[in-house]
């Protein structure tokens, strides 16, 4: 079996977008937290440091839970780097920023070799979040042979189904994990955060979910 590397920009990325695809196939898959910042680096803001604690404590109940495997980048995000509100859906990048694709790039690639990793899951960035866009973009970079794709970024795979163009160098690859569906509205549902902030209910979340048993993703082809 190939061995599977996912990559999220921040906590209960991979949960919400790939924890089906994930858990059926846990033993062989490993999670890497890009922007999971450091304990020091979330007193920038007081509701902003706890909202990220809460996370933070989600994805360990997540990763505990079901015995994943993982790995902490502690990049700073968005918020932490000095972007404000307004300028995170902004492609516009400074020179940190560029840099920091090359940096996430070079760790991106040892790890790939660390783990002999055949495949590597990252965001397709639909909705251009800055932080997703350079985890994306530094895919790009990685000289490795890999197989890449990219996945649906949650919520939107509940919400905001993307009507966007598929470029021909990306094959869609739809996913039923009706197999694990139990278990992936339980990984969701470890995220109250992200459940307040995005949904009216619990039970709107689960309904969405079941309705819509697949998780959606896009190879890179040559």
């Amino acid at each position: 079996m190939k061995k599977k590397l996912f990559l999220a920009p921040h906590f209960a990325d991979i949960a919400w977008s790939c924890s089906g695809l994930l858990l059926m196939n846990n033993s062989e898959s490993i999670v890497v937290n890009v922007f999971s910042a450091k304990p020091e680096d979330m007193a920038i803001m007081k509701s902003f440091s706890y909202t990220q604690e809460m996370e933070r404590l989600s994805e360990e109940k997540f990763f505990k839970k079901f015995g994943i495997e993982f790995v902490q980048l502690d990049y700073q995000e968005a918020m932490v780097r000095g972007r404000k509100i307004e300028e995170f859906f902004s492609l516009k990048l400074n020179d940190e920023e560029e840099k920091l694709i090359l940096d996430i790039a070079i760790k991106i690639g040892d790890l790939i070799g660390k783990y002999r990793i055949s495949e590597v899951f990252c965001p397709k960035a639909i909705r251009n979040h800055v932080d997703h866009y350079i985890v994306k973009k530094s895919i790009e970079k990685i000289m490795t042979p890999v197989e890449i794709y990219y996945y649906e970024d949650a919520p939107i795979f509940i919400q905001e189904k993307s009507k966007e163009k598929t470029p021909e160098n990306l094959k869609e690859i739809k996913i039923d994990i009706s197999s694990v569906l139990e278990d992936k509205i339980e990984s969701v549902l470890l995220y109250p955060a992200t459940i307040k902030a995005h949904y009216k209910s619990q039970e709107s979340v689960i309904k969405a979910i079941r309705d819509n048993p697949y998780e959606k993703y896009w190879r890179v082809i040559e």
